[in-house]
């Protein structure tokens, strides 16, 4: 159903983007950040992106302030991207992980709190 609507909503042009977001994946908050960068051309190649972070040994506080980092840009790269753009949101719920993760990630991506 969800790619039907995505088909129709691409056939008229109803809007800039069409953005997927599964909701059964295992997405931690960057990763999230990183899919829909993705989408949105945001990202040259994927190396420009390399989570050798969480690879390399070292302090774990420093790992995950390198991760906010990298959300952050990509935070104001994606906010950027949509900037007086019309977008659809598909949310394909096919299992239960980490939804409510995803869905305060995505409000505040989205600045639907305001």
């Amino acid at each position: 159903m969800a790619r039907e609507l995505s088909d129709r909503a691409a056939e008229r042009s109803l809007f800039d983007f069409t953005l997927w977001v599964f909701l059964n994946r295992e997405y931690d908050r960057v990763a999230l950040c990183q899919s829909l960068s993705q989408q949105l051309y945001l990202l040259s190649t994927t190396k420009e992106f390399e989570d050798d972070d969480y690879d390399r040994e070292g302090d774990e506080d420093e790992v995950e302030v390198e991760a906010e980092k990298k959300k952050e840009v990509l935070r104001q790269k994606i906010s950027e991207a949509l900037a007086q753009k019309s977008f659809l949101l598909i949310l394909d719920d096919v299992g239960k992980n980490k939804k409510e993760e995803i869905m305060l990630e995505l409000n505040t991506l989205f600045n639907l709190d305001q």
